[in-house]
């Protein structure tokens, strides 16, 4: 089967994640906000401290230093990332993950992934180092352009299957996210890569 790489390609990399999808993510976690968000270009996801290109800011948009997402040593508590999708970026910051929370119990990351098991990266960096993943059932979730424009099913802008990766979570409490994610839009299921075997995983 010919794959049809145009599906999977975008000029832009600058994608927000959705209102709607962040306020279900945050009220199954059981916050109103996230502590950072790990590269963002603009301000959009409730969060403490913003890390971006042009450096670490917090949210009343007072610079704190000149490190970017990849550069800063990542601070204590819940970090939100959506990475840009595009490579050599999302292996990139796949590897920080790893790096930041393997040595640091309390960093935890959520992150919002295309689903590429068949990845020499992933499998080191997600599947071997995540507390737990959340498959997310089709294509439901949009994104919005820089500056508000947004894509609704009819353009859908995420071709690909996309899940949660969570990072320095305790099992009790993906599973607790997982049973409220399911009672919104954002129906999943919550698998610990830890105990299963790669050839185990639902593609």
């Amino acid at each position: 089967m010919k794959l049809d790489k145009e599906r999977y390609i975008s000029d832009c990399q600058d994608w927000q994640t959705s209102d709607d999808f962040i306020e279900a993510l945050l009220e199954a976690i059981g916050i109103s906000q996230f502590d950072f968000d790990t590269c963002c270009t603009e301000f959009n996801i409730p969060a403490e401290i913003y890390i971006t290109e042009e450096g670490t800011y917090n949210r009343c948009n007072k610079k704190l230093n000149d490190n970017d997402g990849l550069k800063a040593n990542w601070p204590k508590g819940i970090g939100w990332m959506n990475p840009p999708y595009g490579r050599p970026d999302l292996q990139n910051f796949v590897k920080k993950i790893s790096e930041q929370t393997a040595h640091n119990s309390q960093t935890s990351i959520v992150a919002l992934l295309p689903q590429r098991f068949e990845n020499e990266y992933y499998h080191s960096n997600v599947l071997t180092m995540a507390s737990g993943i959340y498959l997310l059932r089709g294509k439901k979730l949009c994104f919005s352009l820089p500056g508000g424009y947004t894509l609704d099913k009819k353009n859908p802008v995420a071709p690909q299957k996309l899940c949660l990766a969570f990072f320095n979570f305790e099992e009790e409490k993906l599973l607790d996210i997982s049973e409220k994610l399911n009672k919104t839009r954002y129906k999943g299921i919550m698998i610990s890569p830890k105990i299963l075997e790669y050839d185990e995983i639902p593609f």
